[in-house]
């Protein structure tokens, strides 16, 4: 129905109408001249289509770039210089039966894996010869770990299959001669034992017999005792001290092995880098130089010869010319209106006469950074070309048309043509002679033309009534000169509460000066509001002095000030007839809002009328009819 849509179109036309007004009362000018010598701006009804269509600038772009980076990491300096570039707005082809990519040059020839761009490699190429040799000494370094950790493991395999065992074996050849020696010792003993009591030798002789069998048991256990230290002690200090060595030297042979490995990483990282600094072709297309601008237009990243290049920074765009589209910009006041796959049509700039068919494919929910300042807010709408024909480049300026509704052979007047009355909407229909408020049921609205429902007759509590206008009807496209306010339905306001009126005081000084209700009114709690005089215009107010209400707490109304203090417009000269009110006639630069001023639908605004309505409005400040009041002391 878009009718949110139109009443915040009226509430703009209402709003502006309502600053000319202010800016008359303060200019004490006055219209009413030009008012009555305005035409009727007369019409006929017509059937027509409605279309509602959203048009917005915007750029054509491909929805598919292929985006080809610099991959070169700088080495302490502010990047990589470039070298040669493929000429922008070269075409890349691909051999369908290769399967290569080629370029044709200017001389006819094919040039196959097209190189975009080459950039300064020397600083690499230094540091690729000093790391190779680098890579050459840690290999070195590995070997000679490896040679290390073999013979470790090898000693030990030669002292328990080797070393050991010959030590032992001679202990206990040792052990064995130590045995044989004692039983011979212990023998010759006895021997010499039985020739001693036969008086054959010598006690001294019999004694150093016994002496060799004691030195023979002595070397049997030093044996036997070397046989128990080399198996149950020297084995294992000796294997335990092998393996250790086998440890270290494996230790010793990762870490080499790993600190080749990062001189290795090192050498392939710099031989990658001096790839990077060949780009060659990724994908069939149109070469674009991504140059980059601000929103002056200045350039901030140039692609050119001789400039330097960081990290990460696109240099080419190459799209896809099967697959382009337009970026529109919306404001915020309608991008509720777009939604997906809504039709559309572009029109480029270069070619306004060749329309394009396209629909809504992304609606962005973040705005677009805003780079010149201020408040103006857009949200991006991508919209997909059909079919997207030949000659199409990125960076073509567009118009999108984006169809919202669209409804056939309805009655469709413009917006101008349709006031709002209360929550219904009215139009001045020609009738008998003269034009008569007609209300008219909205199906839709465009900021240039309202559809509205078939014509039907009404009935409800208040009768039968006209609803709608039939075609060939006359109607005006400046209703509000011909209509008045009374011959609108009444509308029933909602009495505000005085407290969401006024803040914390409300009307403590009463009509009259004594309050509606009793001396001070009974909504005069806290500080009294409009306290002052009503006819402030004049002199000293009449109506000042009130007291607070029972309980109210603050002080009561003061005596008016004198007017014309702070306001710039003469109510008592305005009202001609003096009777205290104004007519639309008396004041034409209340017209657009005099409605809203007449509170009680008597067809004139007096002072307290006129007040509430800019202080409502406004909020507050200076009244149209007089300066402030006074305060008068404390309320009872």
């Amino acid at each position: 129905m878009h009718l949110g849509f139109l009443r915040s179109w009226m509430g703009r036309v209402a709003v502006s109408g309502s600053m000319f007004a202010v800016l008359a009362l303060v200019a004490g000018c006055s219209d009413n001249d030009a008012a009555s010598t305005e035409s009727a701006l007369e019409h006929s009804a017509a059937k027509a289509a409605f279309l509602f269509e959203i048009t917005q600038p915007g750029q054509v772009e491909s929805a598919k770039n292929v985006e080809v980076r610099c991959q070169v990491q700088a080495r302490g300096g502010a990047g990589t210089t470039i070298i040669s570039l493929i000429p922008e707005g070269t075409v890349i082809s691909k051999d369908e039966e290769k399967g290569t990519l080629y370029i044709q040059k200017e001389d006819g020839t094919i040039e196959e894996n097209p190189v975009l761009c080459k950039m300064d490699s020397s600083a690499f190429e230094n540091e690729l010869r000093q790391q190779q040799i680098v890579v050459s000494n840690s290999e070195a370094t590995v070997i000679q770990a490896k040679s290390a950790h073999e013979a470790a493991k090898i000693a030990l395999q030669e002292y328990l299959e080797g070393t050991f065992k010959q030590e032992e074996q001679l202990i206990e050849a040792e052990v064995f001669v130590a045995q044989e020696n004692l039983r011979r010792a212990q023998d010759y003993a006895e021997y010499s034992a039985k020739l001693a009591r036969r008086g054959y030798i010598t006690p001294v002789q019999l004694e150093a017999d016994e002496f060799a069998v004691e030195k023979a048991e002595k070397d049997l256990e030093t044996a036997r005792t070397k046989l128990r230290v080399l198996t149950n002690y020297t084995k294992t200090k000796m294997v335990k001290q092998l393996e250790s060595d086998i440890s270290s030297t494996a230790a010793q042979l990762r870490a080499t092995e790993k600190s080749h490995d990062l001189e290795l990483t090192k050498l392939k990282d710099i031989e990658k880098q001096i790839a990077n600094c060949t780009i060659m072709a990724p994908s069939p297309g149109e070469v674009v130089y991504a140059i980059e601008r601000d929103w002056r237009g200045n350039v901030e990243a140039n692609i050119a010869e001789g400039v330097q290049i960081r990290e990460k920074q696109t240099l080419f765009r190459i799209p896809d010319p099967a697959s382009m589209r337009v970026k529109a910009r919306v404001n915020e006041s309608r991008i509720s209106l777009v939604r997906e796959k809504m039709p559309a049509t572009i029109r480029l700039d270069a070619d306004r006469n060749n329309v394009l068919r396209g629909t809504v494919t992304r609606v962005d929910s973040y705005p677009i950074p805003n780079r010149m300042g201020g408040n103006v807010t857009e949200y991006g709408v991508y919209v997909a070309i059909d079919g997207s024909p030949p000659g199409l480049r990125p960076g073509q300026n567009a118009e999108v048309s984006i169809l919202v509704d669209e409804r056939a052979g309805v009655i469709r007047l413009p917006v101008q043509a349709v006031m709002e009355h209360g929550d219904r909407f009215f139009c001045a229909v020609k009738e008998g002679g003269r034009y008569v408020p007609r209300e008219v049921a909205v199906q839709a609205a465009s900021d240039e033309f309202v559809a509205l429902e078939e014509f039907k007759d009404v009935t409800d509590a208040a009768g039968t009534r006209k609803v709608g206008v039939k075609e060939g009807e006359l109607y005006v496209q400046n209703p509000r000169k011909f209509i008045k306010d009374t011959d609108l339905p009444k509308v029933e306001r909602k009495q505000k509460d005085a407290q969401q009126v006024y803040g914390r005081g409300a009307l403590a000084g009463g009509a009259n000066g004594n309050g509606q209700n009793g001396n001070g009114g009974n909504v005069g709690a806290g500080r009294g509001a409009l306290a002052g005089g009503d006819q402030g215009a004049n002199g000293a107010g009449t109506t000042g002095g009130g007291a607070g209400a029972p309980g109210g707490g603050g002080p009561g109304g003061g005596a008016g000030r004198r007017g014309g203090g702070r306001g710039g417009f003469d109510f008592a000269a305005a009202d001609k007839d003096k009777d205290g009110k104004l007519s639309r006639e008396e004041a034409p630069q209340l017209e657009d809002n005099f409605a809203e001023m007449d509170a009680n639908s008597d067809g004139g605004v007096d002072q307290q009328e006129m007040r509430t309505f800019f202080q409502r409005r406004f909020g507050g400040g200076r009244r149209a009819g007089g300066g402030e009041g006074a305060s008068s002391g404390p309320g009872t």
